[in-house]
């Protein structure tokens, strides 16, 4: 499916998350749509990834998210719920862009983990969001920046975090000036060795509740 894009498989996350192989394929099952439907997720050998739905109520396949032409609130609903699955999947079993720290998959584990919240990528695979629930206000954002950017003296380009912050925070060691958002209110870090996993979570934590409006 497009979802996946040129997004590369973990085959070794696959069962972490609950898929069985079989003969070099591999499947996974969840209800969906109040437990209306059976969906089935199935990556085969190729890479390609492909979906069954089973109606619960009369054990039939439902083929209409598929067709193109189809249409209506009752078929949309049902490809965006789909579309949320799938993203998740692509979130936590497959590569996406050059993200590929420790910090990285620390950060992705540790928000899914304690809030149930998954990376959204928004524009393409380098660069991607983290929302709250409840009032869908971003709190941190992932993209690919030169360090120079954010006043490092280095050549090099890293994944770096934007997060909900004070100017005050910045120390020119673990935080930086935010990048792309409005520095009164964002800051960065940058995802290698200089931030450790403790600091992103207390970071994390501290961006989320400012998004929810918890602190002043």
């Amino acid at each position: 499916m497009s979802i996946f894009g040129q997004a590369r498989l973990q085959k070794e996350k696959l069962g972490d998350y609950g898929f069985i192989e079989n003969e070099g394929s591999y499947q996974w099952h969840t209800s969906i749509h109040n437990g209306d439907f059976e969906l089935a997720v199935i990556i085969k050998k190729d890479g390609t990834v492909d979906s069954n739905l089973i109606d619960l109520a009369t054990g039939d396949p439902y083929v209409l998210y598929k067709l193109p032409n189809a249409h209506g609130d009752y078929v949309g609903s049902i490809r965006d719920e789909i579309k949320e699955v799938l993203k998740d999947i692509r979130a936590h079993c497959y590569l996406q862009g050059s993200h590929t720290s420790d910090a990285f998959f620390f950060l992705r584990d540790y928000c899914h983990a304690t809030y149930d919240e998954s990376l959204e990528y928004l524009w393409d695979d380098d660069n991607c969001i983290l929302r709250c629930q409840d009032n869908r206000k971003w709190y941190a954002v992932i993209c690919r920046v030169s360090l120079r950017k954010l006043g490092i003296n280095e050549e090099k380009t890293a994944s770096v975090l934007v997060l909900r912050g004070s100017p005050l925070d910045i120390d020119g060691h673990t935080i930086f000036p935010g990048y792309h958002l409005n520095k009164k209110s964002w800051v960065s870090m940058v995802l290698d060795e200089r931030s450790s996993k403790e600091e992103i979570a207390r970071r994390i934590d501290a961006s989320r509740e400012l998004a929810l409006g918890k602190r002043k």
